[in-house]
């Protein structure tokens, strides 16, 4: 017996990978996931977001993040020891 099966046309490769950075540029975390990765507590990023301190977004009156946003809060928090080390008199 031979059974006819539907097969889904499959996407190139560049095709796929274009809808899966669109779909991860679209990609929304609330606030307990980006306190897990950042590893910061809920009220620090809670307190934050109500003072309007750090981007967020506010979707059907929940706070949700994009990816720029988390890079952003981590950037954020940067220090660059060359720029601060201590200054040598001539």
């Amino acid at each position: 017996m031979t059974t006819a099966t539907k097969t889904r046309p499959r996407k190139a490769p560049a095709t796929a990978a274009a809808d899966t950075d669109e779909a991860a540029e679209l990609r929304h975390y609330s606030i307990e996931q980006v306190c897990e990765l950042l590893g910061v507590s809920k009220r620090w990023l809670a307190g934050r977001v109500a003072a309007r301190t750090v981007r967020c977004t506010f979707i059907a009156g929940q706070t949700r993040f994009t990816a720029a946003h988390i890079r952003e809060l981590s950037a954020a928090g940067e220090i660059d020891p060359a720029a601060i080390g201590r200054q040598r008199s001539a």
